[in-house]
């Protein structure tokens, strides 16, 4: 318990320095300088988390490098990725000075981006109830590979667990595709224990090599040595290898993983000349989120053609309202207004909403109304604040919500 309160004290520290922060902006603060101090915020709150869950990471490593620090192994941390992105696009556009690129009031951006990362971090220290640091269940590590010991709580919601079995019978690749928040992770998590299988998880990204995922040579002392990839770990010792938004990595990095999608079951490591037989206990599944996609940011039908395709959706109320009670520790009443305002919600995603709001979200909701927050307040910093900046669309969010809890309006 010290070390998750010990946690949260330091992202509070930050949090004080933000809205520090955010005063200075309303006050006038100029964009370059406000820019600077929040892209320093943003990493500081990286390396907190950085340091509680004890992963290395270069003194010198700005916004992106901590985040991919953080985010190996870690797939959750997706979440504030395109968070620390628009950070950094900020500080490239004033150095470019290309003003003219940045978005309506870019000042109240930074600060909305800053209190969004903030409010995520906290929501997950607040969880770990001083047992374990951003885990959602309890796992031994050996040479890079995780066995989970716990069983992931993951509720079907129709036949994906019997699909998932006929396909590992034959292991045969999958694809998970599905919006963000809607249990795909916890899902492979879910499986992962249940075959008993250790499990490698690769966060993609557009930065990311073959030799990320293959191996590369580094040099020990007076010796170069070699050193496996996760890929290449997995499939030397059997795991199954999860390559978490999967079209966000090269075109050309992605075709490595061809010739483990067919019969051949091979993984050719061209540095040193070999193909490695993949372990008969080896699988390969990939997840992307379909909603995200452009003609120029796409998985090729041919990489699509070789998995099996499982597509996933937000479960059923019934289902939902459970998963709401169980992972935010909340009563039914409260969780089934929630899911039901959700249910209402989703229906303005043609209105202009970009994402709907989650299942995730819902639980993040949960979970600071039973910390103390009002109904109407933990639904706006939770779901709405996270999910559109246009006055008019929050406003009708909230409006929905308010429907569902009329004691708070």
């Amino acid at each position: 318990m010290t070390q998750s309160i010990g946690l949260i004290s330091a992202l509070d520290g930050v949090h004080v320095r933000i809205e520090a922060l955010a005063r200075q902006q309303a006050a006038g603060m100029a964009l370059p300088q406000l820019v600077v101090a929040g892209v320093e915020e943003a990493a500081a709150m990286l390396r907190i988390m950085l340091a509680a869950e004890h992963k290395p990471y270069a003194s010198d490593a700005d916004l992106l490098e901590l985040w991919r620090a953080l985010v190996k192994g870690a797939p959750h941390w997706n979440t504030i990725r395109d968070n620390c992105r628009e950070l950094i696009f900020y500080q490239n556009c004033l150095i470019a000075e290309r003003a003219d690129a940045l978005p309506a009031q870019p000042e109240r951006m930074v600060i909305h981006t800053l209190r969004h990362i903030y409010l995520y971090l906290r929501s997950h220290a607040e969880q770990n109830n001083g047992d374990k640091v951003m885990s959602d269940t309890k796992m031994a590590e050996s040479n890079g590979l995780r066995l989970l010991i716990d069983e992931p709580f993951y509720e079907p919601v129709a036949n994906e667990v019997r699909v998932f079995m006929a396909a590992w019978g034959r292991r045969l690749p999958v694809m998970l595709k599905g919006p963000t928040g809607c249990g795909k992770t916890r899902f492979l998590e879910h499986m992962a224990w249940r075959l008993k299988r250790p499990l490698v998880t690769v966060a993609c990204h557009e930065d990311l090599t073959s030799s990320d995922l293959v191996g590369r040579f580094l040099i020990e002392g007076n010796e170069t040595v070699w050193q496996d990839g996760p890929l290449t770990k997995a499939v030397r010792e059997g795991a199954i290898c999860y390559l978490d938004e999967i079209v966000e990595a090269r075109t050309d990095t992605t075709v490595v993983i061809h010739p483990l999608t067919d019969h051949r079951r091979h993984l050719p490591i061209e540095k040193l000349g070999v193909e490695i037989t993949a372990h008969p206990d080896f699988m390969l599944v990939i997840s992307y989120n379909p909603g995200y996609q452009t003609v120029l940011k796409d998985l090729k039908p041919s990489t699509k053609q070789r998995f099996v395709g499982m597509n996933f959706n937000y479960p059923p109320a019934a289902v939902e309202t459970r998963i709401v009670m169980k992972e935010a520790s909340m009563d039914e009443r409260r969780a089934r207004a929630l899911v039901a305002a959700a249910g209402k919600a989703r229906n303005l995603k043609d209105q202009g909403l970009q994402e709907v709001t989650s299942t995730r979200a819902l639980i993040y909701a949960g979970a600071l109304m039973v910390a103390g927050l009002d109904a109407l307040e933990a639904c706006t910093v939770a779901i709405i604040n996270p999910q559109t900046d246009d006055p008019e669309l929050a406003e009708a969010l909230l409006e929905i919500f308010r429907t569902f809890f009329p004691e708070q309006g």
